[in-house]
C-alpha cells in the first residue's frame, strides 16, 4: 500500500471513530494547532480553491 493510501485510510479511521466520519473538525483542529509554514498555508489555500472550483463545475 502507497504512504498516501495508507494515510487516508487511517484518517477515515479517526474521522469515522472520533467526529462521525466528519473530516472539517480534524482539519480545523490540525490547522489550529499546529504551526503551518507559509508554504503549507498557501498549499491549503490551493488546496480549497480547487475543490471549490470543482464544486462550482460539477
Amino acid at each position: 500500500m502507497a504512504r498516501d493510501e495508507l494515510l487516508t485510510a487511517e484518517l477515515r479511521e479517526v474521522a469515522t471513530r472520533v467526529t462521525g466520519g466528519r473530516a472539517s473538525p480534524l482539519v480545523m483542529n490540525l490547522v489550529e494547532h499546529n504551526d503551518l509554514s507559509r508554504d503549507d498555508i498557501r498549499q491549503l489555500r490551493e488546496l480549497l480553491d480547487r475543490l471549490e472550483s470543482k464544486r462550482r463545475k460539477g
